[in-house]
């Protein structure tokens, strides 16, 4: 007879698809300590084994980290220095496909970074919106300065999931920290309010 197996423990894994586009650079220094403070309080949030990923994205889209211990990782400065059109689509693809490899037993979190239109992408919002819909994973949508936050409802995300974001620093730093504490039911009205005044 064969030992019972234990259950495999979840293991959270967040997903950083982070703008770098030209407009990015209002939000100053604060742009990238947001994504990096944000990173260094996930294994209190989310476990001290929790996974991170980052992807960044101007007209071009780059995995700077793949599944990296959250408690140890460093994102290198320079990998969200702002640059280049916008290209949402195209990044939504690649990190849509990426997060299918992942185990299945993970607990997967996707918090989306963007403060602009998509001006250079070729996947359709159809396209994206048919992955999302197949995608196993908690979504977080923080829509920045110029962006509208139509864009993620019309790729099917659900309003309780999207966030306004206002045009400082201090709105991106508090927008990308409350993803992480964001509750099954949404973003709460003090998180909404926080990241906008």
């Amino acid at each position: 007879m064969n030992p019972p197996t234990s259950p495999i423990r979840t293991r959270a894994h967040v997903v950083y698809l982070i703008d770098r586009s030209g407009s990015m650079r209002q939000f100053g220094e604060e742009g990238y300590s947001s994504v990096q403070s944000a990173i260094e309080e996930l294994p209190a949030v989310r476990g001290d084994d929790c996974l991170v990923s980052v992807i960044t994205f101007d007209h071009k889209h780059t995995r700077v980290a793949q599944g990296a211990l959250a408690a140890q990782y460093v994102l290198p400065e320079e990998a969200v220095a702002p640059r280049g059109l916008t290209a949402l689509r195209d990044a939504l693809k690649d990190t849509i496909e990426y997060m299918g490899t992942l185990p299945s037993h993970q607990k997967k979190f996707l918090v989306v970074f963007t403060d602009g239109q998509d001006n250079s992408s070729k996947t359709s919002t159809a396209q994206i919106k048919s992955m999302l819909s197949a995608l196993d994973a908690d979504i977080s949508w923080l829509a920045a300065a110029e962006a509208d936050m139509q864009t993620a409802e019309h790729l099917g995300i659900d309003e309780k999931d999207v966030m306004k974001v206002g045009c400082t620093g201090i709105n991106m730093t508090q927008a990308i920290r409350s993803s992480s504490y964001k509750a099954s039911t949404g973003f709460s009205q003090l998180q909404r309010r926080s990241s906008v005044e």
